[in-house]
């Protein structure tokens, strides 16, 4: 079992692991009756057996990006699902509230930046960039408190930087390059104690910059 421990994985969280492990086609070198918080790559689960996280990134996966799939695991706090071929529109029932970092750069994800983030007490990492994502950045996105990093990097957002975004206490990081966002970035993120990385524009070595 690669040293994780003798823990067991909980038995509902099995089962759901192994609803994804088909509809997916995950996992396919486990056997279904082995244990996933021992042996399924990607799976991390705490002492009572119940998955925390889940890293499946560049695992090809394909579809819509489902609640039904990803939010019924309600102690996971971590999901990262860079580098696959999602498509479709972020759920808003995606939400859950252990839920720490939410990686789902580098799909194929349309639709707006979901207004969810009411529900999202504990996140601290949100990673939306290189997708196909559109709309405004939603002033809403202020509710996620304990928020570090948001990266929308690459989406053909538009509109401008919501001033309150300087509400957030522990951002520390937020990368809008390679958008359409225009307008100054607001007073509210750099006039703190401890500004806001704001990443705006990649250099680009072109000569029409220059003028």
């Amino acid at each position: 079992g690669r040293g994780r421990g003798h823990v067991q994985t909980n038995f509902e969280d099995k089962t759901l692991l192994l609803r994804l492990k088909h509809n997916h086609h995950l996992w396919e070198r486990n056997d279904d009756s082995s244990d996933p918080c021992r042996s399924w790559r990607g799976v991390t689960c705490d002492s009572n057996g119940r998955v925390i996280m889940l890293h499946l990134a560049n695992r090809g996966l394909s579809g819509p990006l489902l609640a039904s799939d990803w939010a019924v695991f309600k102690h996971l706090r971590s999901l990262d699902l860079h580098g696959n071929h999602f498509s479709g529109p972020v759920p808003e029932d995606l939400a859950t509230p252990n839920l720490r970092h939410l990686y789902l750069g580098n799909n194929q994800l349309l639709g707006s930046i979901p207004k969810f983030f009411d529900k999202m007490n504990s996140l601290e990492g949100l990673n939306l960039s290189k997708n196909r994502i559109t709309g405004t950045i939603p002033p809403a996105l202020n509710q996620a408190q304990k928020l570090v990093f948001i990266d929308l990097a690459g989406n053909p957002i538009t509109g401008s930087i919501p001033s309150e975004l300087g509400d957030l206490q522990s951002l520390q990081t937020l990368n809008v390059q390679e958008t359409q966002i225009t307008g100054e970035t607001p007073s509210t993120l750099l006039r703190r104690p401890s500004p806001i990385n704001v990443i705006r524009h990649k250099l680009r070595l072109r000569e029409s910059d220059e003028l």
